[in-house]
C-alpha cells in the first residue's frame, strides 16, 4: 500500500466507515490511538480482518495529518444520515452491520460499493473523491477474438500498430544517442521518477527499466519486441517494458500524427460497430453504462459534496435509452465515444464516456473497457 491513489481512497473511504461504526466523535489525535477504541467493531462482519486493514490505512490516510480527515469524518456522518433517512422513508431497515473491501476490489454483492451493507437489499456506498472513472469492465464480453492478455489494438489493426509502435521506439533511441543516456517521463512524481526508463547500455544494446525489472536487448530485438535469454531462447518483451514507450508518446504525441491517425482509423468503425452490436442490443451491458448494477446502492463524492441512491438495473432496464453522440477524436490512449443515457423519456440526458484505452499505462497493458465520466447523474440518480 501507499502512494497517492491509496491515500486519496483511505481518507475518503475510511471517513464513511467510520461514521457508520464510530461509538463517538474520533477527535484530531485518533491516528494516535488504538481504532478499537472509538470504533464499534461489533458491527463489522469481519472485525478481524477489517481491524488489520484500518491499522494498516490510517498511517497512509493521515500522511499529511488529520484535518482532512476529520473534516471528510464530519461530512461522512452528514451524508451517512442522508442515507439512513432514505431507507427510513423508502421502508428498508437501516444498515447496521458493514464490512470494508479495502485493497481486495473484489466485491461480490452485485454492486460497486467500497463499503458494504451486510444483510441488506441494499449494496452500500461507493466512494469518490471527484474521480470520473466508475467502471473497468475489461473486454471479454465484447467478442472480439484477441487472446486474453493481448493487445486489442494490435489484433485489431496489426500493420497500423506496429507502424506506430516503431515511430514512437525510433525517436526513443535517437534521443539517446550516447552510451549512458536515459530516457524517463520527466514529469513523474518523485516517488515515480525513474521507474519506467530506458538506458543506452553500449553502442547497439538497451535496458528498459520498468517497476522492478529490466531487460537488456539490442536494437534488432527492440524493435521485434523480443529479447534473447541467457540461455540464447528469443522470448517477447513484457508489455509493462513498453510503459517507457507510451510514456514517451504521451509527451510527444503532436510527433505521431500520421501514424495515430491511421490507427485510429482502422479501430474506431470496428470498435463502433462492436459497441452498437454488443452494447446498445444488451439492457444489462446498457445499464451499466448508467453505473446501475445488479444491486441498488449509494454514492458519495466528497470531490462535488453529493450523495445520490443508484437504482438496480432491473429499476431502470426496461426504460433506458442510449444514444451515440456524434464525436470525432484521434487515437490518443485508446478510443472514447460520448454516449447520452435517458431512463425517462422527457428527462434531459445524462452523458457518459465509453472508452476501450489503456489503464496501466499507453502500451503496457491490454487496452480496458471503461465507462467514465459520467456527467448531470441527477438525471438518471436520485439525489439525496
Amino acid at each position: 500500500m501507499g502512494g497517492k491513489s491509496n491515500q486519496t481512497k483511505y481518507v475518503t473511504e475510511l471517513p464513511i466507515l467510520f461514521a457508520c461504526i464510530a461509538k463517538s466523535e474520533i477527535g484530531s489525535d485518533f491516528n494516535q490511538r488504538p481504532p478499537e477504541n472509538y470504533l464499534d467493531l461489533t458491527k463489522l462482519v469481519n472485525p478481524e480482518k477489517t481491524i488489520v486493514d484500518i491499522r494498516k490505512a490510517i498511517p497512509i490516510a493521515c500522511e499529511t495529518g488529520t484535518r482532512d480527515f476529520v473534516a471528510n469524518f464530519n461530512m461522512a456522518k452528514e451524508y451517512i444520515e442522508r442515507i439512513n433517512s432514505y431507507c427510513v422513508a423508502n421502508d428498508y431497515a437501516v444498515p447496521a452491520v458493514f464490512d470494508w473491501q479495502a485493497d481486495d476490489n473484489n466485491n461480490d454483492n452485485d454492486s460497486p460499493a467500497d463499503i458494504l451493507f451486510v444483510g441488506h437489499p441494499l449494496g452500500g456506498v461507493s466512494v469518490k473523491a471527484g474521480a470520473p472513472n466508475l467502471f473497468n469492465l475489461g473486454t471479454k464480453d465484447l467478442n472480439l477474438g484477441n487472446a486474453h492478455g493481448s493487445d486489442l489494438f494490435e489484433h485489431l489493426a496489426p500493420v497500423e500498430f506496429s507502424t506506430l509502435m516503431k515511430a514512437v521506439k525510433k525517436c526513443v533511441v535517437n534521443s539517446i544517442p550516447n552510451v549512458g543516456d536515459v530516457w524517463t517521463d520527466p514529469s513523474r512524481k518523485e516517488h515515480d521518477l525513474g521507474k519506467y526508463a530506458i538506458e543506452r547500455v553500449a553502442d547497439n544494446q538497451f535496458e528498459l527499466r520498468y517497476s522492478k525489472g529490466s531487460v537488456t536487448v539490442d536494437e534488432t530485438n527492440l524493435f521485434h519486441n523480443v529479447y534473447m535469454t541467457q540461455k540464447g531462447m528469443i522470448k517477447k518483451i513484457a508489455k509493462r517494458a513498453n510503459r517507457v514507450f507510451g510514456d514517451f508518446y504521451q509527451q510527444h504525441k503532436d510527433q505521431f500524427v500520421k501514424e495515430r491517425n491511421s490507427l485510429y482509423a482502422v479501430i474506431k468503425p470496428k470498435l463502433v460497430e462492436v459497441f452498437v452490436d454488443t452494447v446498445t442490443t444488451d439492457t444489462n451491458k446498457l445499464s451499466q453504462l448508467g453505473g446501475f448494477t445488479e444491486r441498488a446502492y449509494f454514492y458519495v463524492d466528497f470531490g462535488k459534496k453529493s450523495v445520490y441512491y443508484v437504482p438496480s438495473i432491473d429499476d431502470v432496464k426496461e426504460n433506458i435509452q442510449v444514444d451515440i453522440a456524434n464525436k470525432e477524436g484521434t487515437f490518443g490512449a485508446g478510443l472514447d465515444l460520448l454516449c447520452e443515457i435517458k431512463t425517462k423519456p422527457e428527462s434531459e440526458p445524462t452523458t457518459v464516456e465509453w472508452h476501450i484505452r489503456y489503464h496501466t499505462g499507453t502500451f503496457a497493458g491490454p487496452p480496458q473497457n471503461m465507462i467514465q465520466g459520467l456527467k448531470y447523474k441527477e438525471n438518471i440518480w436520485q439525489t439525496l
